[in-house]
């Protein structure tokens, strides 16, 4: 069996907002420690016992909705539209998870 650990430097771009725990330094210095200690072998290359970086890619809708509701991709969609003026439906808004710039495009 392989594992994969999906993952690029530029996931670090996704930020939440500064004060937000799930902050890219986390997730970037976790993936480094992982290969410091040979966990991860580089893109494209299977290695016993090492879990294999895959870079990802954009998922389609069809995926999306394996685990999704249609209202709940369409709300994202219009929440990264219009960040500035989301009405804060579907755990959408302050707090936790904000509404930011583009949002769809980056979580797919």
């Amino acid at each position: 069996m392989t594992v994969e650990l999906v993952y690029t430097p530029h996931l670090a771009e996704y930020r939440l907002s500064a004060e937000h725990p799930l902050r890219p330094d986390r997730f970037v210095l976790a993936v480094e420690l992982a290969r410091m200690w040979g966990l991860v072998a580089e893109t494209g290359v299977e290695q016993p016992d090492r879990a294999l970086l895959v870079p990802p890619g954009p998922i389609e809708d069809a995926d999306l909705l394996r685990v999704h509701t249609p209202a709940y991709i369409a709300a994202v969609r219009q929440a990264g539209a219009d960040p500035a003026h989301w009405d804060g439906g579907f755990g959408i808004g302050p707090g936790d998870t904000p509404a930011f710039p583009h949002m769809h495009e980056a979580a797919a």
